[in-house]
């Protein structure tokens, strides 16, 4: 449950309520801030040059630098540390203004890049903590041959923050040249520039917003949570064919941030309800709206294949580290620590990352999902605490409770490794390579393997890392090089075990759990009775209700029925929709208390 004010308890089921939503899209070069390096023509001692695409938008706090008319003894100006490490201060121009606010010699900023980069335009943040900006400036963008593409001379800006209208395509360098501080004798301060622009979408130009979260308390699958907006496009800015609109300049992972709140009175509270990523929009060129469509960061997971498997064991915490950090998204995890703490095996097969963490969850009789913090969570899922109640208050109409079919019996493959006996190394992977200088190869194998040694005719081996079915081989040459790796094929060993709770002369009604992580008979039996207690819980509503946003997936309810019956249930799927008004789908998972 999201943690909201005093007033959310009275106001989010009133009989007559408000609702808004927000949404902020992040409409930027998704890699141009990671590879941009900056240049300046000079700067203060206070200045950190690298600041200035950290991804840190502001300067939070007023520093005291000895600039004429400046420091007010308030008590509201902290004096720079000799040692600035773990401050924002941004960058900040060695020059000084003049006494009209110009300068003789305009400082500049400016990134260059090795790779072209588009953006629909650009943001500057300059120094909003102590109301500094500059007034007049240049920005311009020039090409890999140092021709310009694009000139926006900015005249009179009247605040910390300006957005830049002016798209450039295919740009390698972003330079900016100030002309004018909003008040004399400063310095330009500039916190943050983004590659970029900030779209808000509102209630007023947002026709219609849904909300997708879903947990599966068996990790048979790891469900992928999902905004889809559909907005205002009279000005045709998200079609396709428009030169002067955004579409070009749309990327997969680029953010949009979500708010949405209810109260009574115009009262309205907004809460988080976490960041996706944009995936796909859709407009056509006789309509009035356009569609985005925005995943959580789970998608971009599925980008790249887990190659680094390996025999033996470790805890959940140490092989789920790896996998994020392999895939390379920046995600990252919080596990509770039972769950981290649990020892299961390491043989992961050549899956998505994605899979990789289900499997890994499933093992470790887990539950794995994205929250609204933007961080991967594996919990211990169980009925807790009632956060929420869903009655005829707040239901269009009692829930047809949903009863799951039996399930009395479990079987969990325990896997195993061994190379059958007299087994001696053999060639597990033969292929060649076009090496221009440095050149990495991951050679893949068609089992698991141990012992693995590559090497290389051709060229030469510089560095190998071997997994249980790769091995990531780094060479160094020029032309055409044979790759050969020997090693030792394994069998995998497989041993069922059974966990049942059979009724009198009832008969099995069976299900299967096949996960190579579960290496050994007794993490199968500890899988297999969990499964068990599971299936145990048979109750599911779909419900159609008034919606509740600060509720989240895994939060324990209590729901009446149609049969007058109270009882509490685990929030599984909660589908919002926003129109104006709020409404929710949701489904709850029962064990029948």
């Amino acid at each position: 449950m999201v943690e909201t004010g005093p007033a959310w308890g009275a106001g989010v089921y009133a009989d007559a309520r408000w609702a808004d939503a927000r949404v902020t899209f992040r409409l930027e070069d998704t890699t141009a801030a990671g590879e941009a390096v900056p240049v300046c023509s000079g700067e203060a001692p206070i200045s950190q040059l690298g600041q200035t695409h950290d991804g840190v938008e502001a300067i939070e706090k007023r520093w005291a630098v000895l600039e004429r008319n400046y420091w007010a003894l308030d008590g509201t100006f902290e004096p720079p540390k000799a040692d600035l490490s773990g401050e924002e201060t941004g960058w900040w121009s060695g020059v000084l203004s003049g006494e009209d606010g110009r300068f003789e010699e305009p400082p500049s900023l400016a990134f260059d890049f090795t790779l072209p980069h588009s953006s629909v335009g650009f943001t500057i943040h300059f120094d909003e903590a102590a109301g500094e900006w500059a007034t007049d400036f240049d920005l311009m963008t020039y090409d890999a041959e140092g021709n310009r593409l694009s000139l926006e001379e900015v005249r009179g800006n009247s605040g910390p923050v300006y957005v830049s209208s002016v798209p450039s395509y295919g740009y390698r360098r972003l330079e900016l040249v100030f002309r004018r501080t909003s008040r004399p004798f400063r310095r330009v301060r500039v916190a943050e520039v983004v590659f970029g622009v900030v779209q808000s979408f509102r209630k007023d130009n947002t026709v219609d917003l849904k909300l997708l979260y879903e947990i599966d308390p068996r990790m048979d699958s790891l469900p992928v949570g999902e905004l889809v907006i559909t907005i205002d496009n009279r000005d045709r800015m998200y079609n396709m064919v428009n030169p002067t609109g955004a579409y070009r300049y749309l990327q997969q992972g680029q953010a949009l941030n979500t708010v949405l709140g209810v109260g009574a009175k115009r009262d309205v509270e907004l809460v988080n309800m976490g960041r996706h990523y944009f995936y796909r929009s859709s407009a056509s060129d006789s309509g009035m709206t356009a569609q985005i469509t925005a995943r959580d960061r789970l998608f971009l997971l599925d980008r790249g294949t887990y190659r680094k498997g390996r025999e033996g064991t470790d805890t959940v915490s140490t092989i789920v580290a790896d996998i994020l950090a392999d895939s390379g998204t920046g995600l990252t995890a919080e596990i509770d620590p039972a769950v981290g703490n649990t020892v299961i095996g390491w043989a992961v097969p050549l899956v998505s990352h994605r899979e990789a963490l289900r499997l890994v969850a499933q093992a470790a009789m887990a539950v794995c999902f994205m929250g609204r913090d933007d961080v991967l969570h594996f919990v211990d899922l169980q009925e807790g605490e009632t956060v929420d109640a869903l009655d005829m208050n707040n239901m269009e109409e009692p829930p047809d409770v949903e009863v799951a079919e039996r399930v009395n019996t479990v079987e969990v493959c325990a896997y195993g490794l061994q190379a059958p006996t007299g087994t001696q190394a053999g060639e597990v992977y033969k292929g060649t390579v076009e090496l221009k200088g440095e050149t990495v190869l991951w050679a893949k194998f068609s089992g698991p393997v141990r012992g693995a040694a590559a090497t290389v005719s051709g060229g030469t081996l510089t560095s190998a890392e071997y997994y249980l079915y790769a091995a990531k081989l780094t060479m160094t040459g020029n032309g055409t090089a044979t790759v050969v790796v020997a090693g030792v094929s394994l069998d995998a060993s497989e041993s069922v075990c059974v966990v049942q709770a059979l009724e009198p002369g009832e008969t099995e009604q069976a299900v299967e759990i096949e996960n190579p992580l579960v290496c050994s008979d007794a993490l199968a039996r500890q899988v297999g009775e969990r499964r068990l207690a599971l299936e145990q819980r048979r109750l599911v509503y779909p419900i159609r209700e008034r919606g509740n946003p600060a509720r989240e997936v895994g939060d324990t309810v209590r729901v009446s029925d149609a049969y007058g019956e109270d009882r509490k249930a685990i929030i599984l799927k909660e589908e919002f929709s926003f129109d104006g008004g709020l409404s929710a789908d949701t489904k709850a998972w029962g064990g029948g208390d």
